[in-house]
């Protein structure tokens, strides 16, 4: 896996969050962070890594289940 892969699977999260399949984004943002956590360079690991700081929470908010009517 390089880098090149690693961006292509967070540009895929992306474009799934964008289009309203949460889960979807979320798988592939695993997948990402499994290659990033294989590439050698640093600051390639760092900007995959902070792209999913900015994701996270908005995949995490949308994967919970809300109590509605509590």
């Amino acid at each position: 896996m390089d880098h090149a892969h690693a961006i292509s699977l967070v540009t895929m999260a992306r474009h799934a969050w964008l289009n309203g399949f949460p889960i979807t984004a979320d798988v592939y943002m695993r997948q990402a962070l499994r290659c990033a956590n294989r590439l050698r360079d640093g600051r390639y690991k760092r900007q995959i890594f902070v792209i999913r700081n900015k994701m996270r929470p908005r995949v995490a908010a949308a994967l919970s289940p809300s109590p509605v009517g509590v």
